[in-house]
């Protein structure tokens, strides 16, 4: 079995999650999105996470590939809703 590599996203890996992301759309089952999204148009996204609470890695494999990503996004904006995610994965 390979072994999978999780680290913390940075900036410079936001071209490939969106990228990854986009290949998703054409079969319509993982996102409601209809059209490519831009790396302009996610880097809010990109900024509301943080390795501590809300952390964004991306999945490598042992030839340091990146072939995915995982999200853990605020699920709602009341602070009663703090300790609560919502988990978003991709793969190539």
């Amino acid at each position: 079995m390979q072994e999978l590599i999780f680290r913390n996203a940075t900036l410079e890996d936001l071209e490939k999650i969106v990228e990854i992301y986009n290949s998703t759309i054409p079969s319509r089952i993982v996102t409601a999105d209809t059209e490519n999204v831009s790396v302009e148009s996610r880097l809010q996204w990109f900024n509301e996470h943080n390795p501590e609470t809300r952390p964004l890695w991306v999945i490598e494999d042992q030839e340091n590939k990146m072939i995915g990503w995982v999200s853990f996004s605020s699920f709602y904006g009341r602070p009663a809703y703090n300790g609560t995610c919502r988990i978003e994965h991709l793969y190539a």
